[in-house]
């Protein structure tokens, strides 16, 4: 007799656990030969990450309420009515940081999502977090009828 098992997972579940997994995709290396050797792809020429002074950071957090600078990152705290809310936001976010190849860390803890902006290569902030923190809020701030 054949016994078929099968495991549901919902939706929020997965990506719940996305969120908190820093995954690696196939698109963040070379195609390799041998399958067992990975390599991280050459970063671009086009690619300027310079970081920027905590003077230059505090300058463009005036721009950004809410946000603030520590521990060599910019994070803010968003909150939502409830954790649909908060999953729905995070959905959004996949878009820009793929198109920009540029991702943000995130935290969620029911109704609040943390996000965290840092460029890891060159140990701080550069301009490209400062971009993706602008998308990130014009994301959770609905435009006004």
């Amino acid at each position: 007799m054949l016994s078929l098992k099968f495991l549901w997972i919902s939706p929020l579940v997965i990506g719940t656990l996305i969120s908190h997994v820093h995954a690696v995709t196939l698109t963040d290396f070379e195609e390799q030969t041998d399958p067992f050797s990975v390599q991280p792809r050459a970063s671009s020429p086009n690619q300027s990450f310079t970081l920027l002074s905590e003077a230059q950071i505090q300058s463009d957090l005036a721009q950004l309420p809410g946000w603030i600078y520590q521990d060599a990152a910019i994070h803010k705290v968003f909150t939502f009515p409830d954790f649909v809310a908060a999953i729905a936001f995070v959905t959004q976010l996949v878009e820009p940081a793929e198109t920009a190849s540029h991702h943000p860390d995130l935290k969620i803890a029911y109704n609040r999502v943390t996000v965290t902006l840092t460029t890891h290569d060159e140990g701080g902030v550069t301009v490209q977090d400062i971009v993706m923190a602008h998308t990130i809020e014009a994301i959770a701030t609905p435009p006004s009828p």
